[in-house]
C-alpha cells in the first residue's frame, strides 16, 4: 500500500498544470491578512529577509503547492471517474482507485451534534428581521403585489388577440415585443419602485437609511434586510422567467408538433398555422420568405428580450441608501455567465436549442416544397439573351431546337401543377403563387425565345433567298456589250439552273421549320408567312427569264462576230504604217534637233504598246466565238528594233534638260552622288550605243559619240558638286571656302555651280576637300548624335498591368540597359573626336543624361523588384496590422510608385522619364531605403512566428507570408499544410470552424484526438498558434489510435484487424508484436521455435494475400500493401536467424534487426512523457523513440542487407548524438533510405538539395527549424557546399 501511495504520489506530481487556474494572488493576500488581524497590536507583520519573513514565504508555499496538489487530484478523480482510458492506465501503473462520487442525499440534512436548540431557537426569534411587525407588512405586499400584478402574465404573448392567424413574422414579432416591454415597465414601476417605497415608509422608524458609513451599514441589520429583500426579488425573476419560458415552449410546441401529414402540404389538425411565409425565387433558388433563420431569430429573441429585461432591475440598496453612492447590482444577473445563475442560463439555452430545432422541424415541410420546386430553379440561372446566343452558336438542327421549346414548355406546365397556390403546413401558412408564376414566367420566355428566333432565322432566311433569286433576274437582265459579257452570261444561265435546285431545299427547310411550330399554338406573323410562301413562286420567274436571255444571246453572238472581223481588217493596215515610221526613226541622225526626235520616238513607242494591247484583246474575243487566235509577231519585231534608238534620243534629251539644271540650278540642292551615278550612266551607255550602231547605223552613232563628249566634259565638274554639294557645310565653312577662292560665297538659292566653276572652284579643289571632309566629319558626329536621340525617343517601356493591383510595372528593360551601355560607350568615344568641338557641349550634356538614365533604372528595377515582392504582403490586413510601422513605410513608397507608373502609362516614352527635373534617380533611392528596412521589420517578424512554429523555418519567405497574410481565414492555410506536414493533405472543418480530422492525399481520415479551434481567442489570426496545437494534436491521436489498435489485436483475426486502423498504426503495431512474438519464441523454444513461428507467418502472409483478391478499397489495398513488404521481411529475417541458429535474445542476429517495443520512455518525447509507456524503435544496443508524426498511407521501400545496414548505423547515430553520412554512388537509395528510416520511426524528415550557392545565414535558419522542432534533415549532397561556409557550419553544430 505504501509503494502505491508512492506511486500515486509521483503520478500527482507529473500532471500537467495547464489544466487548472492557480491560486490567484488576491487569495494569497486575504490568507496574509487574516494572519496580520491574528498578531498582537505590538508585533509588525513580518519583513522580507526577516526569520518571521521566511517563515512566511515558506508556510506561503506550502500553501500554494497543498493547493496544486489538492487540485491535480481533483481533476485526476474527474477523469478517472468519467474517463475508461484513466482507469486504465490506473490499473496500468497500478495506482489506488479514486474515491467515488458520492450519490447526493435525498433530503439536504446533515447530523448536527447535541446543543441548546432552545436558546438558539430564542436567539434567533429576537434577532432576525422578520420579528419587526414592519418587516413582514412589507414583504406581504411583496408577496401580493407579485401574485395580483406580476404572477399573472409573461413575457411572451402567446394569446395573440390583436392578430388574425396566421400572421406576418414582423407584426408576430412586433406584439412580441410590445409585451415584453409592457411587463418591464410594470416589474421596475408597479413592483420594484413600488417595494422600495413601501419598504422606507415601513421600515423607516426601525432603520436608518441614511447612513454615510459604509462598513458600519454592512456590519448592521439594515443589510441584511436590504440582502434579503434582494433574494426574495431574485427568486421571483427566478419564477416569472421559468413560467414565460415554459409556456413559450409550450406555445411553440403547440405549432410545431409533428403531424403524420406533415411535410405533405396538407395540416388536417383543424388549426390555422401561425405564420404565413412565401416561396420566392431569389438569384436563381427558391427559398422561403421569411426564412428558416429569421424565423428562428425571432422566436429566440424573444427569450432574449425576456432575459435583457430582467437584467433592467437592479437592487434597491443604491437608490435608498443615498449617502453611500452604492453600485447598482442586477437582481437577476442571467446571461452573462453569471456562476450563480449557470442552471438558469444552461436551461435558457436549452429553451434556444428546442426552440431552433422544433422551428427546424417544423420546416422540413416548407423545405421540401422548396426543393420540389428547386428541380427547375436552374433556368432563373438563364439570362434570355445569353442563353439564345449560346445555344444558336451550336447551329443546333430543327429537332434539338424544338426538343428544347418541348423542354421550357414541359417546365411551366410541371411548375403549374407542382402545387396548390396556398400549401398549408402546422407552423406556415407557404403562399408558391408568386413562385409558380415566377418560374413560369420565365419558362415561357426562354419557350418564346425559341421560337421567336426560329421564325427570324426563317424571316432572314427568306429575305435572303428572294434577295438572291433577285440577283439572278438582274444578271440574266442584263444586256452584254461585249464578247467577254457575252460568255460570262451564258456561263451564268447554266450555273443559275444547279443554284436554284439548291435554294429550292433551302425554302422547303425553312417551311418545315414554321409548321413545327404548329405544336406550340404559336402564331406566326402574317408577314413572315407571306414573305416563306413568296419564294415559292420565283423558280419558274428564274426559268422564264434565263429561256428569254438565251435566245437573245444567239442574236449578240452573230452581231459580234461582225463586229469582230472589220476591226481586225483596219488593224492589219495599222502594222503596214508602223513599219514606215520605224525605218524613219532609225534615220535620225541631228543631234541638234534632239528634243524633236524624242518627242516623235516616244510617240512611236507609245502607238506600238497600245497596238499590243489591242491585239491582245482580238485574241480574247477570238476564244470567245471559238477561233483560232491571230498571231501578231510583227508587233514585237517592230519594238525591238526601236529600242536602241529610243534608249539614244531619250538619254540625249535627258542629258541636255539635266546639264542646265546642275549649272544654273541651286546649288544647296544638288545630290552629289545621285548627280555622279546619272552622269556615269549616261557615259558608259553612250560609248556603248556609239559602237552598237556604228556600222548599220553611222548618223545615230555619231550622236551617241557626241553625247560621250558632252558627259566627259561634265564629269570634269563631279569633284566640284561632291564636295560642295554637301549637307555637312555650314556658314563657317563656306566662309572658309569664299577665303580659298578670293571671293565671299553666300549659300543661299542664288548660288548655282556656274558662280563656283566661274571662281575657278575645280582648279583649288585639293583645297577646298580639306575644308569639306573636317566638315563631313564634324556633320557625321552631329548626325550620330542626333540619331541618338531620335532612337531613344522612339525606346518605350512595356508597362503592363500588375495583376488586380491597379498599377503598373515595366518591361522591356534588357534591350534597355544594352541601349544604354552601347549609346555611353559610342558618346564617350564621339567625345574624343578631334572633330568633335563644334558639338562638345551638346555631346557633354547628352553624356550626363544617359548616365543619370543608367542609374535611373538600377534603382527603378530595385524598388519595381521589391514593390512586387512586397505589394501581396502588404495588401493583407493582417499584415498590415501586426506590421504597422512597415505598413506605413510602405504606403509611402506605394504611393510614390503607383504615381511614377501612372504618368510613365501616360508617356511609357523612357527618355522622357529619365529627365533630370523629375529627380526620379532620388525619389527611388529614398524608396530603396524605406524598402530595405521594410525588409528587415518584415524578415524580424517573420524570425518570430518561425520560432513559435519552428517548422516555419522549412518555408520559403513567400510561402510563410502566403500563410500568415491569410491568418483571419484558416481554411485558406489548408494549401499549404503538407509543407508543414508531410502526411497531412488537408484537414476537416466544421461549420464552426473547428478542425476535427486530418486526410492524406491517400484520402485516409485520422480523427483528433484534441479538436484544434483556429476562432478561439488565444488562435484567432494566430496561424502558428493553432498549427502548433495541430502538431501536438496529430501526435496525440496517433498514439492514442496506437495504443486502441494494439488493446484490440489479440482480439481480433488479423485479416479483420488491418483494415479498421490507419495504415501507420497497423504497420507499427504489427511490428511491436512480432517483436513480441519472436521474442517470446527464442526465448521459449529456442530454434525450433523460430522454425515454427516462420511457417505460422507465412501462412498469415497467405491470408493478408487472400484478402488482396477480395474486394477493398483502394485505401486498404495500399496498406496491405506496404503491410505485406514489412511481413516478407519479417519472414526473411526469421529464415535467416533459423539459418544462424538463434538461441538468445542477445545473439547478434536478433539484435541487429529493427525492433519494436512498448515500453517506458526513458526521456520526454513528441506525444510521451519521461516514464510513460510509448513505442520504441532498437537495434543492437541503440534506441529511439517513436515520434507519432502522421505519414499517411503511404508506401514503404523493399528491406534489403543494405537497408538494415544503413538503419544499423543511422540507428546509432541518432542514440550517440551524431549524424550520419550515406555515401555511394548518385541513384542508389542513400536518400530514400534515410527517409523511410524516419518513416519508420514516425519522425519528420526534411529532405534539402544543397548547392554551392549555400550560406551560413540559410543553413543556420535550417538549423534553428530542426533545433526547434525535433526533425531530422537529409542534407542531399552535402559535399557541394563551399569549404568556407562548412567550416562555419561545424562551429554552428
Amino acid at each position: 500500500e505504501a509503494k502505491q501511495r508512492l506511486r500515486f504520489d509521483y503520478y500527482i506530481r507529473k500532471q500537467a498544470m495547464d489544466e487548472f487556474r492557480p491560486i490567484q494572488q488576491v487569495t494569497l493576500r486575504g490568507i496574509h491578512e487574516k494572519i496580520a488581524d491574528g498578531l498582537p497590536n505590538d508585533v509588525d507583520f513580518p519583513e522580507q529577509g526577516t526569520p518571521g519573513g521566511q517563515l512566511l514565504r515558506k508556510l506561503t508555499k506550502d500553501v500554494i503547492q497543498g493547493y496544486t496538489r489538492t487540485m491535480k487530484q481533483a481533476i485526476s478523480a474527474y477523469k478517472y471517474n468519467s474517463d475508461a482510458s484513466v482507469r486504465e492506465t490506473y490499473e496500468t501503473l497500478k495506482l489506488p482507485p479514486a474515491p467515488p462520487t458520492l450519490a447526493p442525499p435525498m433530503f439536504g440534512k446533515v447530523s448536527i451534534p447535541a446543543h441548546a436548540y432552545d436558546d438558539c431557537k430564542q436567539f434567533v426569534a429576537d434577532n432576525h428581521f422578520s420579528a419587526l411587525r414592519e418587516v413582514l407588512v412589507t414583504f406581504k405586499w411583496l408577496y401580493d403585489t407579485w401574485e395580483n400584478v406580476v404572477a399573472q402574465t409573461h413575457f411572451m404573448d402567446t394569446d395573440l388577440a390583436t392578430l388574425e392567424l396566421p400572421c406576418m413574422l414582423d407584426d408576430f414579432a412586433a406584439v412580441q415585443k410590445a409585451r415584453c416591454a409592457a411587463l418591464q415597465d410594470t416589474l421596475k414601476n408597479d413592483w420594484r419602485r413600488s417595494f422600495a417605497e413601501h419598504l422606507v415608509d415601513n421600515v423607516q422608524d426601525v432603520h436608518d437609511f441614511f447612513q454615510s458609513n459604509q462598513a458600519a451599514y454592512q456590519a448592521g441589520p439594515l443589510w441584511r434586510l436590504l440582502k434579503h429583500a434582494e433574494l426574495r426579488m431574485a427568486s421571483q425573476l427566478r419564477q416569472l422567467v421559468d413560467a414565460s419560458l415554459e409556456s413559450w415552449l409550450a406555445y411553440i410546441g403547440k405549432y410545431t408538433a409533428s403531424t403524420e401529414t406533415e411535410g405533405t402540404g396538407t395540416d388536417t389538425s383543424g388549426k390555422h398555422p401561425l405564420l404565413s411565409v412565401n416561396l420566392v425565387v431569389l438569384e436563381g433558388k427558391l427559398e422561403v420568405q421569411p426564412s428558416e433563420q429569421e424565423m428562428q431569430t425571432v422566436m429566440t429573441q424573444v427569450v432574449d428580450e425576456m432575459v435583457a429585461a430582467t437584467r433592467t432591475m437592479q437592487n434597491v440598496d443604491a437608490d435608498l441608501m443615498s449617502l453611500l453612492h452604492l453600485e447598482p447590482r442586477k437582481v437577476f444577473n442571467v446571461g452573462v455567465a453569471d456562476p450563480l445563475y449557470a442552471d438558469v442560463d444552461a436551461k435558457l439555452q436549452s429553451a434556444c436549442n428546442r426552440i431552433t430545432d422544433a422551428i427546424s422541424s417544423a420546416m422540413r415541410g416548407p423545405r421540401e416544397l422548396a426543393k420540389n420546386f428547386e428541380v427547375h430553379a436552374e433556368i432563373m440561372q438563364m439570362e434570355t439573351e445569353t442563353f439564345l446566343a449560346d445555344f444558336v452558336d451550336k447551329e443546333p438542327s430543327l429537332d434539338e431546337f424544338i426538343a428544347k421549346v418541348r423542354e421550357f414548355h414541359g417546365i411551366a406546365k410541371a411548375v403549374e401543377d407542382m402545387s396548390n397556390d396556398e400549401e398549408i403546413f402546422t407552423l406556415t401558412k407557404v403562399n408558391t403563387k408568386g413562385a409558380k408564376e415566377t418560374l413560369v414566367s420565365k419558362a415561357l420566355e426562354l419557350r418564346n425565345a425559341l421560337m421567336d428566333q426560329v421564325v427570324y432565322e426563317a424571316r432572314v432566311q427568306n429575305e435572303t433567298v428572294i434577295e438572291r433569286y433577285e440577283s439572278i433576274l438582274k444578271r440574266i437582265a442584263q444586256k452584254p456589250v461585249n464578247e467577254a459579257e457575252l460568255a460570262a452570261l451564258k456561263e451564268f444561265i447554266t450555273k443559275s439552273k444547279a443554284d436554284v435546285l439548291g435554294i429550292m431545299d433551302e425554302v422547303d427547310d425553312i417551311h418545315r421549320r414554321l409548321d413545327a411550330l404548329d405544336e406550340f399554338g404559336y402564331a406566326v406573323p402574317q408577314e413572315d408567312i407571306h414573305l416563306a410562301w413568296s419564294t415559292m413562286e420565283f423558280p419558274k420567274k428564274v426559268d422564264s427569264a434565263a429561256l428569254e436571255c438565251e435566245m437573245a444571246l444567239e442574236e449578240d453572238k452573230v452581231r459580234m462576230m461582225e463586229r469582230l472581223a472589220l476591226e481586225k481588217d483596219k488593224f492589219e493596215d495599222l502594222l503596214v504604217h508602223f513599219e514606215a515610221e520605224v525605218k524613219r526613226a532609225k534615220a535620225f541622225d541631228n543631234y541638234e534637233t534632239q528634243e524633236s526626235h524624242c518627242e516623235e520616238i516616244n510617240s512611236l513607242q507609245d502607238q506600238i504598246t497600245e497596238a499590243k494591247l489591242k491585239a491582245a484583246d482580238f485574241n480574247e474575243r477570238e476564244k470567245v466565238f471559238g477561233f483560232m487566235p491571230t498571231d501578231y509577231i510583227t508587233l514585237g519585231v517592230q519594238e525591238k528594233e526601236l529600242e536602241p534608238f529610243f534608249k539614244l534620243w531619250n538619254m540625249i534629251s535627258e542629258f541636255h534638260t539635266s546639264q542646265q539644271e546642275y549649272l544654273h540650278g541651286s546649288f544647296l540642292e544638288l545630290d552629289g552622288k545621285a548627280i555622279q551615278a546619272t552622269v556615269d550612266g549616261w557615259w558608259k551607255d553612250s560609248f556603248k550605243l556609239s559602237k552598237v550602231l556604228e556600222e548599220e547605223h553611222p548618223g545615230p552613232s555619231a550622236c551617241a559619240a557626241k553625247l560621250r563628249e558632252d558627259t566627259s566634259a561634265f564629269r570634269q565638274h563631279l569633284p566640284v558638286i561632291q564636295s560642295l554639294a554637301s549637307k555637312a557645310l555650314k556658314e563657317r565653312h563656306w566662309e572658309a571656302l569664299g577665303e580659298k577662292l578670293g571671293d565671299k560665297i553666300v549659300p543661299d538659292e542664288e548660288l548655282t555651280l556656274q558662280y563656283l566653276l566661274d571662281l575657278n572652284a575645280g582648279d583649288h579643289i585639293e583645297e577646298l576637300q580639306e575644308v569639306c571632309v573636317a566638315a563631313e566629319k564634324e556633320y557625321s558626329l552631329e548626325r550620330t548624335l542626333a540619331n541618338m536621340k531620335i532612337e531613344w525617343g522612339e525606346v518605350r517601356y512595356d508597362v503592363k498591368e500588375y495583376k488586380e493591383t491597379g498599377t503598373f510595372v515595366v518591361g522591356g528593360i534588357d534591350d534597355i540597359i544594352s541601349l544604354l551601355d552601347d549609346h555611353i560607350v559610342k558618346t564617350q568615344t564621339m567625345r574624343g573626336s578631334m572633330f568633335i568641338g563644334a558639338i562638345e557641349d551638346d555631346a557633354k550634356a547628352w553624356e550626363q543624361q544617359l548616365k543619370y538614365a543608367q542609374h535611373l533604372i538600377e534603382e527603378w528595377l530595385n524598388c519595381q523588384k521589391t514593390w512586387m515582392y512586397l505589394e501581396p504582403i502588404f495588401s493583407s490586413e493582417d499584415i498590415m496590422r501586426q506590421l504597422p510601422t512597415e505598413a506605413r513605410r510602405f504606403q509611402g513608397v506605394d504611393r510614390l510608385w503607383r504615381t511614377v507608373m501612372t504618368d510613365t502609362e501616360q508617356d511609357p516614352v523612357f527618355i522622357n522619364q529619365a529627365a533630370l527635373d523629375k529627380k526620379l534617380v532620388e525619389n527611388f533611392k529614398l524608396a530603396n531605403e524605406k524598402l530595405d528596412k521594410i525588409q528587415k521589420g518584415l524578415n524580424d517578424y517573420l524570425e518570430v512566428k518561425r520560432l513559435y512554429f519552428p517548422r516555419f523555418f522549412f518555408l520559403s519567405p513567400d510561402q510563410l507570408i502566403e500563410i500568415l497574410s491569410q491568418s483571419k481565414e484558416p481554411r485558406a492555410v489548408q494549401p499549404h499544410l503538407n509543407k508543414a506536414f508531410e502526411g497531412v493533405n488537408t484537414v476537416q472543418f466544421e461549420d464552426d470552424l473547428k478542425i476535427t480530422y486530418m486526410i492524406s492525399s491517400e484520402t485516409e481520415r485520422v480523427k483528433f484526438i484534441k479538436i484544434i479551434d483556429p476562432e478561439s481567442p488565444a488562435n484567432k489570426g494566430n496561424v502558428e498558434r493553432w498549427l502548433d496545437e495541430l502538431e501536438k494534436s496529430q501526435w496525440l491521436s496517433i498514439r492514442d489510435e496506437v495504443e486502441r489498435s494494439r488493446d484490440e489485436y489479440p482480439t481480433l483475426e488479423r485479416t479483420k484487424w488491418v483494415v479498421r486502423w490507419p495504415a501507420q498504426v497497423i504497420l507499427l503495431v504489427s511490428q511491436i508484436f512480432w517483436t513480441q512474438d519472436v521474442t517470446r519464441e527464442i526465448q521459449d523454444n529456442g530454434t525450433p521455435g523460430l522454425e515454427r513461428f516462420a511457417e505460422a507467418s507465412q501462412e498469415a502472409i497467405n491470408k493478408i494475400v487472400f484478402l488482396v483478391r477480395g474486394k477493398l478499397s483502394k485505401l486498404d489495398r495500399k496498406t496491405i500493401g506496404a503491410l505485406c513488404v514489412i511481413d516478407v521481411h519479417a519472414v526473411e529475417t526469421i529464415r535467416t536467424m533459423v539459418k544462424a541458429k538463434v538461441e538468445t535474445i542477445g545473439d547478434f542476429e536478433w539484435i541487429s534487426q529493427l525492433r519494436y517495443y512498448w515500453q517506458e520512455a526513458w526521456k520526454d518525447g513528441q506525444a510521451c512523457k519521461e516514464g510513460e509507456p510509448t513505442a520504441v524503435a532498437r537495434i543492437v544496443n541503440a534506441r529511439c523513440l517513436y515520434g507519432y508524426e502522421y505519414l499517411g498511407n503511404s508506401m514503404r521501400l523493399v528491406i534489403t542487407q543494405l537497408t538494415d545496414r544503413c538503419y544499423r548505423t543511422m540507428i546509432s547515430a541518432i542514440d550517440l548524438l551524431y549524424g550520419g553520412a550515406p555515401e555511394g554512388p548518385a541513384g542508389t537509395g542513400k536518400t530514400e533510405t534515410v527517409k523511410d528510416l524516419s518513416k519508420a520511426v514516425a519522425i519528420q524528415c526534411v529532405v534539402f538539395n544543397c548547392s554551392d550557392g549555400l550560406d551560413y545565414l540559410a543553413m543556420a535558419k535550417f538549423f534553428k527549424g530542426l533545433a526547434g522542432c525535433g526533425s531530422w534533415c537529409c542534407f542531399d549532397e552535402f559535399n557541394r557546399i563551399n569549404v568556407e561556409v562548412l567550416s562555419v557550419i561545424a562551429q554552428q553544430i
